[in-house]
């Protein structure tokens, strides 16, 4: 997340193959430094490793989607991401070693006697397997053809990108640490506080005046909160992913812990949730977004209050079916951001 807005000026800089294939060689370089971590050190750092990559890979696809596909097919190719961001998830949090929370697969590993560590490794050999495919049919998507290395290394905002990622590095450490690590009121939690402050400001007002950049290189454009559709379209997006991300860490921690759960059983409990996710493919089928916004706020606002309503006595049917009614709403715009703003723009 740190580094979000970082690879999407890189890639409007330089070539999306080569950039895409980067980003996988960093994943699994990531994969396999928490694959042999000795301690929970060494897993933090390579979840950073693998965040960053993962970052990239998530861009760069959603690049070569734009580049490759007509404005008619580009929903149902988002949707094929959102599928596999939804299998992707079920496997996902199952890499959380001290915790063994276990969705599926990560889970299956963790009851094994191939432990935890081949939830990381199996990252390796599915990326292995794929590297033809990057190698000899990704094809090249370089925007800037004409102009020189120097050139566009001298482009990108490279203060603003320091700043960018410290802001959001230190927002979630501050968040994570607070309460947990270290109490609310103690002196580390309030030096984070004020860290987090500072670069925040110092990042506003650097894109905002421009240091060390120009108004047409700066890593965020912000002539777009002019506009109100892109600012509703931010808050939309961002309230979608608050929405998907929750309860993917929420309910596999409720049936381990409020029901004595194992972690592979789990795991399967999320799938009502992550399934309906994919309906976001249904977009291709329509030609226009409106009824899928409003549809799917509805139904996951609603499916958002019952799921605040279950405590440990609740019915595993009642989860379920809340499961389902939110992430069925939130399924039907949470991959649409992307070609309404490109679109609007």
């Amino acid at each position: 997340m740190a580094t979000n807005l970082i690879w999407g000026q890189i890639f409007a800089h330089f070539d999306g193959k080569i950039l895409f294939i980067s980003s996988v060689i960093i994943f699994e370089a990531g994969s396999a430094i928490c694959g042999a971590a000795p301690s929970l050190d060494a897993l933090i750092v390579g979840r950073a490793v693998c965040g960053v990559g993962g970052m990239g890979i998530y861009l760069g696809t959603l690049n070569m989607v734009s580049v490759l596909t007509t404005e008619q097919e580009r929903p149902a190719y988002l949707g094929l991401v959102g599928l596999t961001w939804g299998v992707g998830t079920i496997y996902l949090y199952a890499e959380n070693w001290p915790l063994r929370l276990g969705p599926i697969i990560g889970g299956a590993f963790t009851e094994s006697s191939a432990t935890w560590r081949w939830s990381f490794y199996i990252n390796l050999c599915i990326g292995g397997l794929a590297t033809p495919v990057y190698l000899f049919i990704l094809p090249k998507s370089d925007p800037r053809l004409r102009q020189s290395l120097a050139s566009r290394v001298s482009s990108l905002d490279l203060l603003g990108g320091v700043l960018s990622a410290g802001a959001v590095t230190s927002f979630v450490m501050v968040i994570s640490f607070g309460g947990t690590v270290y109490s609310w009121d103690s002196g580390q939690t309030l030096s984070l506080f004020v860290v987090t402050g500072l670069l925040w400001v110092g990042f506003i007002l650097q894109q905002r005046f421009a240091w060390m950049t120009t108004p047409d290189n700066r890593l965020f454009p912000t002539s777009l909160l002019k506009n109100w559709e892109m600012n509703i379209l931010f808050a939309q997006m961002a309230s979608a992913q608050v929405i998907i991300t929750i309860p993917i860490f929420f309910i596999p921690v409720y049936f381990q812990f409020a029901k004595g759960e194992s972690a592979m059983r789990s795991g399967v409990q999320l799938l009502p949730f992550v399934l309906p996710l994919v309906f976001s493919v249904m977009l291709a089928k329509v030609g226009y977004c409106m009824p899928w916004y409003v549809a799917g706020s509805a139904l996951a606002l609603v499916g958002s209050a019952l799921l605040h309503t279950i405590d440990v006595d609740t019915s595993n049917s009642r989860i379920y079916g809340y499961s389902i009614l939110t992430a069925l709403g939130v399924g039907l715009f949470s991959q649409a951001g992307f070609p309404v703003a490109q679109i609007k723009v």
